[in-house]
């Protein structure tokens, strides 16, 4: 099996922790929320723990969506504040799952999937645990809109961020916010996973069939 068929059955696998996916046949450890209803589901895995972040599903998010200025500490505002009124829960339920792990010998890392919206909070997400003390992240997306200014994005790169960004083709999602003159807007640095459209048509929430369509070329050798 190739790497490359390795690395997209790891995306897809990924892809099934949103509720959208197959993700409710996993059973979450705890499920984070906010006051505009971002929701943050939190598995754990063998010696893995996986944070999902789902995409906009109300009006309060999409209202935020739309609150990028001004930029906070390098991020848009909107998914900034929104991850970080979350993030002291989460880090402490961290630091508890570490502490108990280290007790019985199991030593876990961290990998983030985020959605839409949900993959731009992953990023930023990533960040502000690094910041914290935690390493050993891996963040993945999926038609993430743009979280960093040409500032946050020079941060994130000095932290030896590395995300996979995986877009569908025509998808206009991650292509949001708009750039500037006066603001560039970037993804996470990293790697971009560009996979084609299965229906003819652009689809948000297509990523599983694209995923499968991927790993079937792939197995015939295409």
């Amino acid at each position: 099996m190739s790497v490359l068929k390795n690395n997209i059955e790891h995306l897809r696998e990924m892809w099934t922790y949103h509720q959208w996916g197959t993700a409710l046949a996993h059973d979450p450890y705890k499920i984070f929320t906010n006051t505009v209803g971002d929701t943050m589901a939190l598995y754990l895995n063998k010696n893995r723990i996986i944070m999902a972040w789902d995409g906009s599903s109300n009006k309060a998010e999409w209202i935020d969506n739309f609150k990028a200025f001004p930029p906070c500490d390098g991020c848009h505002a909107g998914f900034e504040g929104a991850v970080r009124e979350m993030l002291p829960d989460i880090v402490e339920c961290l630091n508890d799952i570490f502490n108990i792990g280290k007790q019985n010998g199991v030593y876990y890392t961290i990998e983030q999937s985020g959605h839409s919206r949900g993959g731009a909070m992953a990023s930023i997400s990533e960040m502000k645990l690094r910041k914290a003390g935690f390493g050993a992240i891996s963040t993945y997306t999926f038609g993430s809109p743009r979280p960093f200014t040409k500032k946050g994005f020079l941060k994130a790169k000095e932290m030896f961020m590395n995300v996979c960004n995986v877009r569908i083709d025509r998808d206009p999602v991650d292509n949001l916010p708009p750039r500037f003159f006066f603001c560039t807007w970037h993804h996470a640095p990293g790697t971009e996973v560009m996979l084609p459209t299965v229906k003819g048509t652009f689809d948000h929430l297509a990523f599983g069939e694209a995923l499968d369509a991927k790993i079937k070329e792939l197995a015939d050798g295409k």
